[in-house]
């Protein structure tokens, strides 16, 4: 189809590849070369690549009282963000482990970070988070729930260094955070989207 990309995987060869780190996050220098669109090959290229596992994203939602649960949790990217907060509200979301479907990690981080059993799982779409170092995607859910949290805080793990408060609100609320002056991440951003397009359909 026209608007199907030009080249695939084996337009692009690898020279070399080293590892520069492997922690929390995995860290690879690449040498690469690729084809060009005006024909041949491109010189070599040095990028660094982050390889992180998938996750999912699930914005949580109360169709009876048309309300959202969101998470407030502390975010490193955002730490040196000049006039934002470093604790962002954002849908629940969790790496998908070793062997998990993305369903089952949904279902799974709803509980550990909001206390909340999914009654239906509504799959949205898959994203790139960042397609320019990282091999992350990102599969968004909208999750519905027919009750909502009655306590605010202490949820996520402890081991995992997660200490989350949730913010329950209208999706009128919700829907208010997406202004020019709020950045938010990709996945709240998308599934508010979502539900202001969709949210008479759930009614």
């Amino acid at each position: 189809m026209q608007n199907d990309p030009a080249f695939s995987r084996t337009d692009v060869e690898i020279v070399s590849q080293e590892s520069l780190l492997s922690s929390y996050l995995i860290v690879e220098k690449l040498d690469i070369k690729f084809k060009l669109f005006g024909g041949g090959w491109s010189q070599v290229f040095t990028r660094e690549r982050m390889r992180r596992e998938n996750a999912v994203a699930v914005l949580l939602y109360h169709v009876a009282s048309d309300q959202v649960v969101l998470v407030e949790q502390l975010r490193m990217g955002v730490l040196e963000l000049p006039g934002k907060s470093p604790w962002i509200i954002e849908p629940v979301a969790g790496i998908i482990e070793a062997g998990d479907s993305p369903e089952k990690t949904a279902h799974k981080e709803a509980l550990e970070e909001a206390g909340c059993t999914l009654t239906k799982l509504i799959p949205i779409g898959t994203y790139i988070v960042s397609p320019g170092i990282s091999t992350e995607l990102t599969l968004v859910f909208c999750g519905l729930i027919d009750q909502l949290p009655l306590d605010h805080s202490n949820y996520g793990l402890q081991a995992e260094g997660e200490d989350i408060r949730l913010h329950v609100m209208s999706s009128a609320a919700a829907f208010s955070l997406l202004r020019p002056d709020n950045p938010m991440s990709a996945s709240a951003t998308i599934l508010l989207q979502w539900l202001q397009l969709n949210r008479n359909k759930l009614q």
